[in-house]
């Protein structure tokens, strides 16, 4: 049989993630890719999708936000069982009744949630199993599906099992040992109701000696032999004191061994020392920075990047040693081993973001929090063995005695490029080895990269085949609109009634529309049932006849009478809040629309006999990023970007001179740019970006839920009802440091705004 090659096995993998609802982990040794890959899923993705990690650093690193913190989850241990007796979250476990009675989601975040498609969680090695059931588990409550596991999510999993294991204390184990075989991620109970393919990276970049290699993989594998001992043995030298210029680091065991190193070694650099202090701005974990923020750094310095050059030569990697031989100010220079050119340093600027879904383009958003700022280098003379976790090192000494956790051999040894640089500083003994029987037990259990052929091509004819079936489906469009129907009890219009009526009349058509549509459904069953695969030129005729049916129906009895109100309503008084209610329902009919559009277009690539993988890439390239190219395309005049007719009179705009610097913040920011990306492009603070932005709350060109969260807004509001006519800095003083100033101006525009359109209003009554 034909063996795969690493380039179709990634191939295979992408083609899971991209065009498949499969359920994937993605796992390989230390330097096979799986960064890079979780790049390549982030910026090629059509999925509405987010990344998380077990821990703060892990999602800074990542791009994306820790679980605990997207799911609002407790700490503590989760008992995966309905009820125990008490429905309280107590401050060591917690079941299911009591995860979701203490639930605390806005309704921004449900709405994230519900409109999921992919979860990605990284380093899922230190991911818990009783963590990924309470995910689980509010996934399926969230989402309405508690038949799914997560909820109908896919879910991409992300880490290799041999590195660091998930923690947990005895007492912790004790309470959850009846329910599970071990805290891995894959022994959750939600694993063994969820089918998930296990793909592995086997090209390893990080080494090229096939005997290190193959010595790496025995460590892994509990299978070391006497042979790999002694070559082992021979890297053992207690004594060795390398040469500073051959750019040796040494890994240990605990923080305050590598610390101490660390500092001593800096101290005994006889240069002057210069301290740079990075820079955070906005909403950032410091408990979480990827760098210190003090970095003292002498001429001669041993330091090591903690990030991969984005520069088109790639200089250096995460892990690569150099020595500081030039410092002038903030201008630091890096000097290579065996390398004559040196580097100039450059800051790296870190982000804390968020999901957001934006209800106007159907899209889940990251939205920037805050942003820490630093050089991306840390002391490099040593390194614990954790902290090496994901770094590459060209020559090593470790050193990390009897206190091996398990696992912590193979992290070690993994990090070298080959045994040439390895000096072993104490011995490692066979006791040393040890890998967990469960992860090897599930690791020789998974599919063959063969095997994986079939599958896919199955999981891609599942995924066009629910495709189909969702251009049909009308439960999302009537659920929106009967959740708007339901907002009309908490808002005042000088024009209700006829609002109402409008939105009566729209569900309606609505209802009969997918009353036709759920007979249509169980004609498309038919059709694509397994007896029929042989001929779809009937399935691609019907498909026709219904999509250009529904298409004419939307666009007539939706889209149309839909403008029509929005053109009547946006004449009236006291309507801005409603006409932007309005907006997201007009979005959810283009995409109904457009779902009938790829419809038609499926049906005929599967009649003409194309590729299924070829019909699933033309999908995703023109399901992504439309809506908002639709809205601009087909949005009535009172949508479009300087529509400026009588009966659509922009909203009065802050007048400021022709490309002024606040002007093209602005411009920056409703392209889609987030507040660093701007500060870093214009060369400028991210306090400077913020400010720009406040001048333009009051027009309503930048809205407040862009800069605050709910959750601040009323925090910062309740303080300027205590203290109405204060400063900023009294307000601060009252919410204390949770709520930055750049928050609190934001709010104070946004309530200063609310008088004068109150005051307008009042004045125009009394004429």
């Amino acid at each position: 049989m034909h063996q795969p090659t690493e380039s179709s096995i990634l191939e295979i993998a992408k083609n899971f993630v991209l065009h498949t609802s499969q359920h994937v982990f993605l796992t390989g040794r230390a330097g096979t890719g799986k960064t890079t890959f979780l790049r390549f899923v982030k910026e090629n993705t059509a999925k509405n999708f987010a990344i998380l990690a077990p821990t703060g650093v892990a999602a800074i690193n990542a791009g994306g936000v820790t679980i605990h913190s997207f799911f609002q989850l407790p700490f503590g241990s989760f008992i995966p069982v309905q009820a125990r007796g008490f429905s309280a979250i107590s401050n060591v476990t917690f079941d299911r009744s009591a995860l979701l009675s203490n639930l605390r989601l806005n309704k921004q975040k449900r709405r994230l949630i519900e409109e999921l498609e992919l979860l990605v969680i990284d380093e899922v090695s230190m991911v818990r199993a009783d963590l990924l059931d309470a995910m689980d588990h509010i996934l399926r409550h969230i989402r309405r599906k508690p038949e799914l596991p997560f909820g109908g999510v896919q879910m991409l999993f992300i880490g290799d099992l041999f590195q660091l294991p998930p923690v947990v204390k005895d007492e912790e184990w004790a309470i959850m040992n009846p329910y599970y075989r071990s805290l891995f991620f894959f022994d959750a109970v939600v694993m063994s109701q969820a089918y998930c393919v296990t793909i592995e990276l086997d090209k390893i970049y990080r080494q090229s000696d096939q005997r290190f290699i193959e010595l790496l993989n025995h460590v892994r594998n509990n299978m070391v032999t006497e042979e790999d001992f002694l070559l082992l043995q021979k890297h053992y030298d207690p004594d060795f004191r390398p040469d500073p210029e051959e750019g040796y680091i040494i890994l240990t065991s605990h923080n305050f061994k590598a610390d101490k190193i660390n500092q001593e070694a800096l101290r005994r650099l006889q240069n002057e020392p210069h301290q740079y202090l990075g820079n955070l701005s906005g909403d950032f974990n410091e408990n979480a920075l990827p760098v210190d923020k003090e970095l003292m750094l002498k001429v001669g310095t041993q330091i090591m990047f903690i990030k991969n050059d984005k520069g088109e030569n790639r200089r250096y990697y995460n892990g690569k040693i150099g020595t500081i031989s030039r410092i002038h100010g903030e201008d630091i220079n890096i000097k290579f081993p065996n390398d004559p050119e040196e580097l100039k340093l450059e800051k790296e600027t870190w982000k804390n973001i968020r999901y957001q879904y934006n209800e106007l383009a159907d899209t889940i958003e990251e939205q920037v929090l805050g942003s820490y700022t630093q050089y991306p280098i840390r002391l490099a003379w040593a390194v614990t063995i954790h902290k090496s976790q994901g770094l590459t090192f060209e020559r090593a000494i470790v050193d990390a005695g009897q206190s091996f956790a398990p696992g912590q051999v193979y992290v070690a040894l993994s990090r070298l490029t080959s045994l040439s640089g390895l000096v072993l500083a104490s011995p490692i003994t066979s006791a040393a080895i040890h890998t967990e029987h469960r992860i090897t037990d599930f690791i020789n259990n998974k599919t063959s990269t063969e095997a994986l052929i079939p599958i896919l091509k199955e999981a891609q004819q599942h995924y066009l085949t629910n495709k189909l079936f969702a251009a049909f489906n009308w439960d999302r469009l009537l659920l929106y609109y009967k959740e708007h129907f339901d907002n009309y009890g908490s808002i005042r219009l000088p024009h209700h009634a006829e609002s109402l009526k409008w939105c009566i009349d729209m569900i309606d058509e609505i209802v009969v529309l997918k009353d036709f549509s759920d007979k249509f459904l169980h004609e498309l069953n038919w059709l694509l049932a397994p007896q029929n695969h042989e001929n779809f030129q009937r399935l691609f005729e019907r498909v026709q006849s219904a999509t250009s049916y529904f298409i004419k129906a939307i666009t007539d009895k939706l889209i149309a009478p839909w403008q029509i109100h929005f053109d009547e309503t946006k004449i009236k008084t006291k309507t801005k809040k409603y006409l932007k209610s309005l907006q997201p329902l007009y979005t959810l009919l283009l995409r109904k629309k457009q779902q009938m559009e790829q419809a038609t277009i499926l049906a005929e690539g599967l009649a003409t006999g194309k590729n299924i993988h070829h019909l699933l890439e033309h999908f995703q390239n023109t399901h992504k990023n439309i809506p908002a190219v639709l809205l601009y395309q087909e949005a009535p005049s009172s949508l479009k970007i300087n529509a400026d007719t009588k009966e659509n009179k922009p909203a009065p705009v802050t007048k400021l001179k022709p490309e002024s610097t606040k002007t093209i913040s602005l411009k920056m920011f409703l392209e889609g740019k987030d507040i660093a990306s701007i500060a870093a492009a214009r060369n400028l603070a991210l306090s400077t970006i913020e400010g720009h932005l406040l001048n333009f709350i009051s027009s309503g060109e930048v809205l407040l839920n862009q800069l605050v969260s709910p959750e601040k807004e009323m925090v910062i509001r309740a303080a300027i009802n205590k203290a109405p006519n204060e400063k900023s800095g009294v307000i601060r003083e009252i919410t204390g440091e949770a709520c930055s100033f750049t928050e609190i101006k934001a709010v104070m525009a946004q309530v200063e705004a609310e008088k004068q359109e109150t005051k307008r209003e009042v004045e125009k009554t009394e004429l």
